[in-house]
């Protein structure tokens, strides 16, 4: 794998402590992994909607009921054209 720099800015006091830790830069790719894996998790449960009015594709999350819990309906609100035209994509 091949290493590249990038240049990050930082205030006098996160510099100070970016200097007392011992490898930074592993520091920074480990949080960025983590960042990573979550982004990852969160798109798993994202589901494909189309909007039948302006032909939209949007990835909405579940939405929780007190009656359903946790779900995908089958139809939802497009904040695009305003209308309740977002059909799910099986």
């Amino acid at each position: 794998m091949v290493r590249r720099q990038k240049l990050i800015s930082m205030t006098d006091r996160h510099f100070e402590v970016a200097q007392e830790m011992g490898n930074f830069s592993k520091w920074v790719r480990e949080q960025l992994d983590e960042y990573i894996q979550q982004q990852e998790e969160r798109t798993l449960h994202l589901r494909n909607y189309n909007c039948k009015k302006c032909g939209e594709e949007h990835l909405l999350s579940r939405v929780h009921t007190r009656l359903k819990g946790n779900h995908y309906p089958m139809f939802r609100w497009c904040k695009t054209c305003e209308s309740n035209t977002l059909e799910r994509v099986i």
